[in-house]
């Protein structure tokens, strides 16, 4: 937080703007100074010969003619640079390595999504600087918040359901609602949430060479063995479904599992036939075949004609190509190649017996060295997989639109563990609307041991 946490540091902050030279050791200081600059500011006639204002910060290409735009984007400049000096002091009390990107857009930043509300309880106050609001936030609200030992709090903001049972999480927490940063790259620019991460960002950077540390099973080198470890984490299944056998890497995975697996829901529906499908990805793929475009391949002397720009790469592949490799999967128990991995899968089950993991309605497959992708045989499971609990769904009845057997039951395991927190699940249709649904989680870190699971013995 800006000046809401008074961190004792011998901080410098440098003014940017044209022909100024000001730098202060006060944050304070700074900030007001920055903020003496917007008179100043430069008008020229843009694109549309319309009269805007142009920001003069260094590097900075912005024009607008929303005065609070404006106003917000040049405060801003103040805050990411406080940021920046922040970042160069925890770069050199660390002795991090330096940063390698690029520097062209050191003083480049999002633009301004939606104007600065407090969304607090209904507070509903209006600011023109994010350090403003962020002070407003942290000074009025979350000062005064009252919790008591081992009692959840909840997060106030308009829209959000978190509840913990530490203050200092929501604090930490409201830091995402309110657009806080902790540092700054002083040399690409990015804005990090924490000192952590910043640290990662610069240590991520060390030369990575074929002897650095590799993973073994998405075979990605890190530059250092920490690196590494955290990596790995996210081969691991932790969570595991409570109508299937089947366990997921993160509470998303399971989400989106669950809600195409067993959710009876097909909301999306096309507009030109009684189709109705489960996802964005299926309903823009069926859309193709109402679509009157058609790809042609711009080989001279070729008129092929395909309804999807994959289907002409391939095409183009095939015949235009030296050396084309279309088998791009590989059995891993005998020298066959294929070109689809559907076509893999019946041969591991017709021709080599092997099964799928219970609760698996299909392979995984993982790219190799040679380019192939081949099975991944074995699954990094946690020895204390959490068993997500019973479905609570709240929906319009008339939103089922699909046959039974076109899901798998939805029968909820019997003694299923009480775990604290929840994990929203949100159904959306086409046309935004939204079929709430939850089930229990945890809170739990994952666990550092970890089982390999055979695939296909």
């Amino acid at each position: 937080m800006a000046f809401a946490t008074k961190c004792r540091m011998d901080l410098t902050v440098i003014c940017q703007w044209k022909d100024c030279s000001y730098f202060s050791k006060s944050q304070e200081d700074f900030y007001d100074h920055v903020k003496d600059h917007l008179p100043h500011l430069e008008v020229v006639s843009n694109s549309e010969s319309e009269e805007c204002y142009k920001c003069l910060w260094l590097n900075c290409t912005l024009q607008s003619t929303d005065t609070e735009e404006i106003t917000w984007h040049v405060k801003y400049h103040g805050f990411h640079a406080i940021l920046k000096a922040k970042g160069d002091n925890v770069a050199k009390s660390h002795k991090l390595p330096p940063c390698t990107l690029s520097s062209l857009e050191s003083n480049t930043f999002p633009n301004r999504g939606t104007p600065l509300i407090c969304q607090w309880n209904s507070c509903n106050e209006k600011f023109s600087g994010q350090i403003e609001l962020i002070n407003h936030v942290h000074f009025y609200h979350l000062l005064f918040l009252q919790s008591k030992s081992k009692e959840r709090v909840k997060c106030q903001w308009t829209g959000c359901s978190l509840t913990t049972t530490k203050k200092s999480k929501l604090i930490d927490h409201v830091r995402m609602h309110t657009g806080d940063k902790a540092v700054a790259c002083s040399h690409c620019g990015q804005m990090h949430a924490n000192k952590t991460k910043f640290i990662n960002h610069r240590n991520r950077q060390l030369p990575i060479t074929e002897q650095s540390p590799q993973c073994s099973h998405c075979l990605v080198h890190f530059p250092n063995v920490r690196f590494l470890r955290i990596h790995m984490r996210q081969h691991v299944h932790l969570y595991k479904c409570c109508y299937c056998d089947i366990t997921c890497s993160t509470v998303s995975i399971l989400s989106a599992h669950i809600k195409y697996r067993h959710l009876p829901y097909k909301p999306f529906k096309c507009t030109e036939c009684s189709y109705v499908c489960k996802s964005k990805i299926d309903l823009s793929k069926h859309m193709m075949t109402h679509s009157g475009n058609i790809f042609i391949c711009a080989q001279e002397g070729c008129n092929a004609q395909y309804r999807t720009v994959y289907s002409l790469d391939r095409h183009f592949e095939k015949e235009h190509t030296e050396n084309p490799q279309l088998s791009k999967f590989a059995c891993h128990l005998c020298s066959k190649t294929f070109t689809r991995g559907a076509k893999l899968t019946k041969h591991l089950c017709s021709k080599h017996k092997v099964t799928k993991t219970s609760g698996y309605s299909r392979f995984e497959y993982r790219r190799e060295e040679d380019g192939y992708y081949r099975l991944q045989t074995t699954r990094l499971e946690s020895l204390e997989v959490v068993e997500i609990g019973e479905w609570v769904v709240v929906c319009d009845s008339e939103s089922k639109e699909v046959a039974e057997e076109d899901v798998d039951d939805p029968t909820p395991i019997e003694h299923i563990k009480n775990i604290n927190g929840t994990l929203p699940i949100e159904v959306k249709d086409n046309e935004n609307i939204v079929i709430s649904c939850n089930v229990v989680t945890t809170d739990q870190d994952l666990p550092p041991e970890a089982r390999v699971v055979a695939i296909g013995e």
